[in-house]
């Protein structure tokens, strides 16, 4: 740090008028900016200078009034296209014509029509995975989760049943590794 004075230290509480609607609070870098009808700074605890210090109104001067509400007016001045058959199909809702009838979109997703893949299990002599099975109580759809002590079926795409069976068996693998 330099070894001259610091200059210009009544900047910091000085507050002065920038024009006649504006003032400024010069404790900010770069000074803050406030309307005339704002009596304290927004950011310090600095007020405005006095009413008596604003300056004279500019000539021809007139205050911002609000703009009256215009009415509205309409946003699309071109014509609109007639629905084509893509409209129809995309959206599912506007037929072309009246001859036309569009299919209804099925509710459901389909069941997936191939069993998940299996990878082969790595031959770490520490770590040993354990075989997706099917369970047999009511569940026959699912496969079992990946964790050796939990029963539940797996999510869909996924060899656990929840975040907290990945992340222990995350867990058993991190320190199986260690050792």
């Amino acid at each position: 740090m330099s070894s001259t004075p610091l200059r210009n230290l009544s900047r910091r509480t000085k507050v002065y008028w920038k024009d006649y609607e504006h003032w400024c609070c010069g404790r900010h870098l770069p000074a803050l900016v406030l309307p005339a009808n704002i009596e304290q700074c927004w950011l310090c605890s600095n007020k405005r200078p006095s009413m008596d210090a604003r300056p004279a109104m500019p000539e021809g001067f007139e205050p911002n009034k609000p703009r009256p509400k215009a009415k509205r007016a309409t946003k699309r001045s071109a014509q609109r296209r007639k629905p084509s058959e893509l409209d129809a199909m995309l959206t599912g809702s506007v037929a072309p014509s009246m001859d036309v009838e569009i299919a209804p979109k099925p509710t459901t997703r389909p069941a997936p029509s191939r069993a998940p893949a299996q990878r082969a299990a790595p031959t770490t002599k520490t770590t040993t995975k354990v075989a997706p099975t099917l369970v047999a109580a009511g569940k026959a759809d699912g496969v079992k989760c990946a964790w050796n002590g939990c029963e539940e079926v797996a999510r869909p795409r996924s060899k656990y049943c929840s975040r907290n069976c990945s992340n222990k068996n995350a867990r058993a693998r991190h320190k199986a590794r260690d050792k």
